[in-house]
């Protein structure tokens, strides 16, 4: 790799994907280290539940057509064999892009392989938890049998005069369950007549099919927006609908050119860590402007993983996409993650 030389073209590649990274993370949560202007080395901190990893990739000149980052990864947490087959993840990944930039791709990866980390604890606990249910559904059981056998011998004793039965005892066991109602909603039942029709004259929202899995329901929405007062009363006429706003997450993004060239983009995961950015960059990628989209998810009890993600952005891509919401790759000029022009792909 030392032979290597840095090409116009992989050096131009660099500068847009910093320019599209910089759109996507905050400088909290990317560390970019420049020498005489070229970008040499970024470095991000990412944690799920009690994973973490410190992710440092250092840039060469082959970057990205002849060589990808050189890693180093800095987790603890993790196991040896776990580090190992993250890295050779993130190498099949760089070969698989075909020479185009990665770093999105690599962060992106460890996030969500470190969340497959936190599912799989959290999933032990609540197993852990069950069987500990068990075990005291089991132990009451046999209580109440050694208090019906009491009864009985009570009983029995009274009639031979043996003794006598205290007032009252009835020698019934009462095993009571409650079960809180979880709050989430059905929005199958929703008509997709609209939401907040007395807002209806100030903003035209698009309303996708709602969808579920595992008793997870997704549904995606998406408006024109010019301003950031757009974007305030698309959020404030979809939240005044109930079901909207009892959503667990509603993530929402958006992007949009004002007047002067000026591009405004950001999103809010609303507790879906991870699922906001990813968003941003779909709106990126696919070349969508003057636009925002959100996604309601009605959490059913079930852990997800990464899956949970993909069904953020195929709900997302889907409104979009069926409500004619028009996107530069729409118009033969969509975009690489490196906000490239890429013609004649699909993706």
């Amino acid at each position: 790799m030392a032979g290597l030389e840095a090409s116009a073209e992989d050096a131009e590649r660099v500068v847009e994907e910093l320019e599209v990274l910089k759109s996507i993370y905050p400088d909290s949560e990317l560390r970019v280290v420049l020498s005489d202007g070229r970008v040499v080395e970024y470095s991000a901190s990412i944690k799920s539940g009690p994973f973490s990893a410190g992710l440092n990739l250092f840039i060469g000149a082959g970057y990205p057509s002849m060589a990808p980052p050189t890693l180093l990864l800095d987790s603890p947490s993790l196991s040896g064999d776990t580090q190992d087959r993250l890295a050779s993840e993130l190498q099949t990944l760089w070969e698989e892009m075909d020479g185009e930039p990665c770093v999105y791709g690599w962060i992106e990866h460890v996030r969500v392989a470190l969340q497959e980390l936190e599912d799989a604890r959290e999933l032990n606990e609540v197993a852990a938890v069950a069987a500990e249910a068990e075990v005291a559904e089991v132990a009451a059981a046999d209580a109440a049998a050694l208090v019906a056998e009491a009864a009985a011998e009570a009983v029995e004793a009274t009639a031979m005069g043996e003794g006598t039965i205290e007032a009252g005892f009835d020698g019934a066991y009462h095993n009571q369950w409650s079960q809180a109602d979880t709050g989430v909603c059905d929005p199958q039942r929703d008509e997709r007549s609209g939401y907040a029709e007395d807002a209806a004259a100030a903003v035209q929202i698009t309303s996708g099919v709602p969808f579920t899995d595992r008793k997870s329901t997704f549904q995606g929405h998406a408006a024109y927006a010019r301003s950031k007062a757009d974007v305030a009363t698309v959020m404030n006429t979809l939240l005044s609908n109930n079901k909207i706003a009892r959503a667990t997450h509603n993530i929402m993004a958006y992007r949009y050119q004002a007047e002067g060239g000026v591009q405004y983009s950001d999103n809010d995961e609303d507790g879906e860590d991870g699922a906001g950015s990813k968003l941003a960059h779909l709106l990126e990628l696919g070349g969508w402007n003057d636009v925002i989209v959100v996604v309601s998810r009605w959490y059913g009890g079930i852990h997800l993983g990464p899956d949970r993600f993909r069904h953020i952005n195929n709900a997302a891509r889907t409104v979009l996409d069926d409500g004619g919401f028009v996107s530069s790759k729409n118009t033969g000029t969509g975009v690489s993650a490196s906000g490239k022009a890429k013609k004649g792909k699909k993706r």
